[in-house]
C-alpha cells in the first residue's frame, strides 16, 4: 500500500477545473438542468405552494425528530432525482481514474453510474439515520446541560458533533473512487484504507468545506438582499424563471460542480496512490 501527497489531492480538482473549461461547462449545464428539475418537483409535490416547511416542534428529544422529518419532506425532489446526481458524480470521477474516456464530457449512462447510484442511496440512507440519532443525542445532551446550567450547552454540543461528522466524513471519503475501480458498492473498505491516515484527510475535508463555506457566501448575501425574509423556494412555475431565481440556479449549478470536481479529485488521488496495483490496471 502506497502513500499519498496531501498538497496533490487537495489540488487535483482545482487543476482540473483550470484544464478542462468545456468539460466544466458541460457539468454545470447538467447541473442546472438538475436544478430546474428538482425545483419543477418540488413545485408539484407542494401543489403550487412552494417549499414544505417543518411547523413548530418542541424542544427537547421532538426538536431532533421534528427536524429530521421536516428535513426528509424537504429533500424529497433531491432523492428523487439522486440518480442524475449519481451521473455526474460518476463522471468526475472517470475523469481522474480514466482520463482518456472524455467523450460526451465522460458522462454516461450504464452499470458504473448504476453502482454510483446504489452508493448514494446506502451514503442517504446512513445520513439519515445519523441526522436522527443526532437529534436525539442532540436534544438529549441539551436536556441534561440545561439541568446542570452547564455554560454554552448548545455550543459544546454543536462542537462535539461537528467533529464527529468530520471524522465520519474523513474516513469514508474514498468511497466513491473505491466503488468505480472495483465495480461493486464500495463504503466500509474506505474505513479500512484510511487508517491511520485520518489527519490529512481531515485537514482536506475542513480546506474544502472552508472553501466551498467561502464560495457560498455571496449567492446566501444575494438572497438575504433579493428576497424578503431570505430565500424561499419557487412557489409556482413562474416562479423559478424569475431573474433571481435563475440567478440562484445558475451559481448552485457552478458551486455544486465545483464541489464535486474537488471532492472526486481528492477521493480518487488518495485512492489510487494508496492503492498503486489499482492504479496500474485502471
Amino acid at each position: 500500500m502506497g502513500e499519498f501527497s496531501v498538497t496533490e489531492a487537495g489540488l487535483a480538482g482545482f487543476k482540473f477545473i483550470r484544464n478542462h473549461p468545456g468539460i466544466i461547462a458541460c457539468w454545470v449545464g447538467f447541473q442546472l438542468i438538475y436544478q430546474v428539475a428538482e425545483a419543477g418537483f418540488g413545485v408539484l409535490l407542494a401543489g403550487g405552494r412552494g417549499g414544505v416547511s417543518a411547523g413548530s416542534v418542541s424542544a427537547g428529544l421532538d426538536h431532533g425528530l421534528g427536524v429530521l422529518t421536516g428535513d426528509i419532506r424537504e429533500q424529497i425532489p433531491a432523492l428523487v432525482l439522486l440518480p442524475l446526481s449519481a451521473v455526474l458524480w460518476t463522471a468526475a470521477v472517470r475523469a481522474y481514474a480514466r482520463p482518456l474516456e472524455s467523450r460526451f464530457a465522460y458522462l454516461r449512462l450504464g452499470t458504473d453510474e448504476l453502482r454510483m447510484f446504489r452508493l448514494a442511496i446506502l451514503i442517504t440512507i446512513v445520513e439519515y439515520f445519523a441526522l436522527l440519532l443526532g437529534g436525539i443525542a442532540f436534544g438529549a445532551l441539551l436536556l441534561i446541560a440545561v439541568s446542570k446550567n452547564l455554560p454554552h450547552p448548545v455550543e459544546i454540543i454543536l462542537g462535539g458533533m461537528f467533529l464527529v461528522a468530520v471524522v465520519i466524513v474523513s474516513r469514508l471519503i474514498l468511497a466513491p473512487a473505491a466503488t468505480f475501480d472495483q465495480r461493486r458498492v464500495v463504503l466500509l473498505q474506505s474505513w479500512k484504507l484510511t487508517r491511520g491516515r485520518f489527519w490529512p484527510l481531515a485537514g482536506l475535508t475542513l480546506f474544502t468545506a472552508i472553501v466551498f463555506f467561502g464560495l457560498r457566501l455571496p449567492i446566501s448575501l444575494l438572497q438575504r438582499v433579493g428576497f424578503e425574509g431570505g430565500w424561499m423556494p419557487p412557489r409556482s412555475f413562474a416562479d423559478m424563471f424569475m431573474p433571481l431565481t435563475m440567478l440562484r440556479f445558475f451559481y448552485n449549478s457552478i458551486f455544486s460542480t465545483g464541489f464535486i470536481v474537488v471532492w472526486a479529485g481528492i477521493a480518487s488521488v488518495a485512492y489510487f496512490r494508496l492503492n498503486p496495483s489499482e492504479a496500474a490496471k485502471t
